[in-house]
């Protein structure tokens, strides 16, 4: 088995994971920065072939030279690299001479890179499956998980001291904590593993979340760091929100400047489109997953639920354990969820109750394949009616059966007043809660309603990078019943 090399001190690791993630954005900026180019050229009525040539050849290259610097964010570098072959060749049979020699060679050139990036790309995947199995035959199921957790590049050797207790859940703990190499405060979210056969699938969880958490990144994200992984225990380290999270903020009650909710909505958007843009849906959007930075920045954390989906809307990267793609997905509230357990062919439900769609109660799997993102979109409009109310959606009806029925029949949560939310955010709402997937709008839709152009009028938002938001202290973190489940 074939481990990346990683340098033995901590602060060196973390400045080649720097160089690692800028050097992934700078790829993906010149890339996306071709198309650009060509439009604005056409745009003005200009023609000059040749730099648009030049472009796209320096563009793959460099994309191609990148794929190298970090594995991890190998597989959406390729996929970016697959469309731009595309639109090279595209360029050259739509806007070239087919009578000109340059036209000839563009094309050739174009041809190869296209039949490279595209064929024999799961060749590799394959013969590193099958060794990997060879090499760990013979090995338990837990050892071999642990094995493979260990093995991947994300785990790091930080030097840390553990701080003040932020929350605990099933599997464990999470913790303040201080990055002793670079002096930054952070989250570090503690998996105890006490039973050997539940190792596996906690490991795999692991790997889910790590896999969609180390290829993002957005202000309006909660950034990742890394993995520790002991025999016992494996530590996650994340970025620390000394603000708490959205639901702690609204046990005081709902928030009364409509101003600030159209902020906090606009952030909430910005960073679903990003997501989606990735292929990436985040599936359990509620208050006690978005966490506020010390400088009042909505985070999206907990992707523990969340599934990578491809184009053609196929789930490539499963991020439920318990649910596979292509199947319908029974609906168990938690209260029955662990009795339903001992049913082998039981699958669970994503998300929670109050905030899901028609669709995902319904089971509705031909809808969620083509618009997969609409169920995120659903849970961001019960996010912000809860903002305006300072009540959860369907919060008149006494059990969760009596909710998913009400979702089920197409039923929508009740609209705040008039006096709660103006009649521009109640329109924002209606749209958000279109029982139709197909017909509901998209986060980079949603960005251009009125509601939202109004406050981007107003603000200009700059978040901070997210390594600038560990420099609070330890003391400063906040407590709560909601807020303690936030990074589990």
């Amino acid at each position: 088995m074939t481990i990346e090399q990683r340098a033995n001190l901590g602060r060196v690791n973390v400045e080649l994971n720097k160089i690692k993630k800028i050097s992934f954005k700078l790829s993906m900026t010149i890339m996306d920065s071709v198309a650009i180019i060509r439009n604005q050229l056409k745009e003005r009525g200009v023609e000059n072939h040749d730099l648009i040539q030049a472009c796209y050849a320096f563009a793959t290259e460099f994309g191609k030279r990148s794929s190298n610097v970090d594995p991890n964010r190998r597989a959406m570098n390729t996929a970016r690299l697959v469309e731009l072959s595309l639109d090279w060749v595209s360029f050259i049979c739509d806007d070239c001479d087919a009578a000109d020699r340059k036209t000839f060679k563009w094309a050739v050139s174009a041809l190869e890179f296209a039949m490279a990036i595209t064929s024999n790309r799961r060749v590799d995947e394959d013969a590193k499956r099958q060794a990997l199995g060879r090499v760990l035959e013979g090995s338990n199921e837990a050892d071999r998980s642990l094995a493979v957790l260990s093995s991947s590049a994300t785990n790091v050797t930080l030097r840390w001291q553990q701080g003040q207790f932020i929350g605990g859940g099933t599997f464990g703990s999470v913790y303040a904590a201080i990055n002793l190499d670079s002096n930054y405060l952070m989250a570090v979210k503690e998996i105890r593993l006490q039973d050997p056969q539940l190792i596996p699938k906690i490991a795999q969880q692991i790997r889910d979340e790590m896999g969609v958490l180390e290829v993002l990144d957005h202000p309006n994200i909660v950034s990742y760091h890394g993995i520790e992984v002991h025999r016992d225990k494996v530590y996650i380290f994340m970025e620390y929100c000394s603000g708490g999270s959205l639901a702690s903020l609204l046990e005081h009650g709902r928030v009364e400047d409509e101003t600030v909710i159209m902020v906090y909505a606009l952030q909430l958007l910005e960073g679903l489109a990003y997501l989606h843009q990735a292929g990436i849906v985040h599936r359990d959007i509620k208050p006690e997953n978005i966490l506020l930075d010390h400088n009042g920045i909505i985070k999206y954390v907990d992707f523990g639920a969340a599934k990578i989906i491809a184009r053609q809307g196929r789930t490539v990267v499963p991020m439920d354990a318990f649910a596979s793609a292509g199947h319908k997905e029974a609906i168990v509230p938690k209260d029955a969820q662990i009795a339903n357990q001992r049913g082998k062919n039981q699958k669970t439900m994503t998300g929670t109750p109050m905030y899901m769609s028609p669709e995902v109660i319904r089971g509705d799997s031909n809808k969620l394949i083509h618009r997969q993102g609409a169920v995120d979109i659903w849970s961001l409009g019960c996010v912000i009616l809860e903002m305006a109310t300072g009540r959860r959606p369907w919060s008149a009806l006494d059990n969760e059966w009596a909710i998913m029925y009400n979702i089920a029949q197409g039923n929508q949560p009740q609209l705040p007043t008039h006096d709660q939310l103006s009649d521009m955010g109640i329109d924002f709402l209606r749209r958000c809660f279109e029982c139709d997937p197909l017909k509901r709008p998209t986060a980079a839709e949603l960005l251009q309603h009125e509601w939202i152009v109004s406050i981007r009028q107003q603000v200009v938002l700059e978040p901070p990078t997210p390594s600038s938001d560990h420099s609070g202290s330890i003391s400063s973190s906040t407590s709560g019943s909601r807020q303690n489940s936030t990074y589990l």
